[in-house]
């Protein structure tokens, strides 16, 4: 996948939200780049900075302020196709992490995701590739509710240590605080979620380890196919175990 581009399943409910909250999609998917297929067909790559625009746009527009983490209460993430299958066999928050990072690649090279160490824990940064003249913004509250949403489904309430965005603080914090918690930095130099070392202990369930083993060498195996070319495969290989 080329360097701009990311995997077109990030524009999951985004048509439909745009249309409940009285906008038009097909117009604002145009205006922001992004072929009118890609209403319908998620398996198609899409330049990153249109789903940053598209994103920005219907916010604005539809008068959403919030439009990234509404639009991550109703996805999960699967969003991740095919590296999903992996991701829902890890076995702790550390673990899923350490394979998101180091598959995210799979997923886009148009952004990046690194870990840095901060004292008892880690921070799980987030970026653009290019982020020069683009709001990333919504995208970066997409992204990281919906790792705070996944959480919560294994911890009760959940909140990370502190989060950092690039972008300026909004004027109504309520819905951000309600997801990240009171520790909320706005106009820093990367946009980051920090997680403890209690936090990365967290059980996920997952797969036994042959599972788990298997999940990431099939990732890498081969040359890429389509997103529902590589699920099936590795679903079909778990099936058989």
């Amino acid at each position: 996948m080329s360097s701009k581009y990311i995997s077109g399943i990030v524009l999951t409910g985004a048509s439909d939200l745009i249309g409940e909250l009285g906008g038009n999609p097909a117009t604002l998917f145009d205006q922001a780049g992004l072929p009118l297929s890609s209403l319908h067909d998620s398996d198609i790559p899409v330049d990153i900075a249109a789903v940053l625009k598209l994103f920005d746009s219907a916010a604005k527009i539809c008068n959403c302020r919030n439009f990234g983490m509404v639009l991550a209460s109703r996805n999960g993430l699967d969003i991740f196709g095919p590296l999903w299958v992996l991701l829902r066999n890890a076995r702790t928050l550390r673990e899923l992490i350490d394979d998101l990072c180091a598959n995210y690649d799979i997923y886009t090279r148009a952004a990046t995701l690194s870990l840095e160490p901060n004292g008892n824990g880690v921070c799980l940064c987030w970026d653009t590739v290019s982020h020069s003249g683009i709001n990333t913004a919504q995208g970066a509250e997409y992204g990281f509710a919906l790792a705070v949403s996944e959480l919560r489904k294994f911890r009760t309430g959940f909140t990370p240590m502190a989060v950092q965005f690039r972008h300026a603080e909004p004027l109504d914090l309520i819905m951000h605080k309600q997801l990240f918690g009171d520790h909320l930095s706005f106009n820093q130099d990367r946009n980051a979620i920090h997680f403890t070392q209690a936090d990365l202990d967290m059980s996920l369930g997952g797969g036994s380890s042959q599972t788990h083993a298997l999940m990431r060498s099939l990732l890498r195996w081969g040359p890429l196919a389509s997103q529902s070319a590589i699920t099936e495969r590795i679903e079909n290989m778990v099936r058989a175990l």
